[in-house]
């Protein structure tokens, strides 16, 4: 087995719907962060790396009031980070795989006191933003590159149906 690698198996999935599965939360990814944690918390860093490596737009979803600052001024939070596939029927994908979109948003934006979204370069730019910032957490040593192979796992295995696209690393060696 392949430290470097995550091997993901039949066992780690789980039924969505009819003809999608999507892995575990408790499937370890990097270090100690699992699914969940790519989820709730570093989703971010998830979406950057998965639009990076199979050239998808990244969607964000915010909290548009979230705080206010001194002067009473609505302040953005982030609620969750995923990716929007091209050529699925109403599918976004995230750390567990794909999700439908209108279940993916509600189950985040039941979150959100004023709920927004950004696509694309506007999403991306709001992220690279807030990493700058130090407003979300950066990248650990190595997590990047576990994160891309991890993808790349995902796409090998069959969680990303109906998508035509091409990676940068799935020919790289680890």
């Amino acid at each position: 087995q392949n430290p470097t690698k995550p091997q993901l198996s039949e066992t780690d999935l789980l039924p969505y719907d009819n003809s999608v599965c999507q892995v575990i939360d408790d499937f370890p990814v990097f270090g100690t962060y699992t699914v969940d944690h790519y989820r709730h918390g570093r989703c971010h860093l998830f979406a950057l790396t998965m639009a990076e490596t199979l050239h998808l737009p990244i969607g964000v979803l915010v909290d548009e009031h979230a705080f206010e600052n001194g002067l009473g001024e609505p302040l953005w939070a982030l609620v969750h980070a995923f990716c929007h596939l091209p050529g699925t029927q109403g599918y976004l994908a995230d750390a567990k795989g794909l999700s439908l979109s209108e279940e993916l948003r509600d189950e985040y934006l039941a979150l959100a006191n004023e709920p927004g979204e950004l696509i694309g370069d506007e999403a991306t730019a709001l992220l690279t933003q807030w990493l700058a910032s130090g407003l979300l957490e950066d990248y650990l040593p190595g997590e990047r590159k576990a994160l891309a192979r991890y993808v790349v796992a995902m796409q090998e295995i069959g969680l990303l149906p109906n998508c035509k696209f091409e990676s940068k690393v799935q020919h790289q060696e680890p």
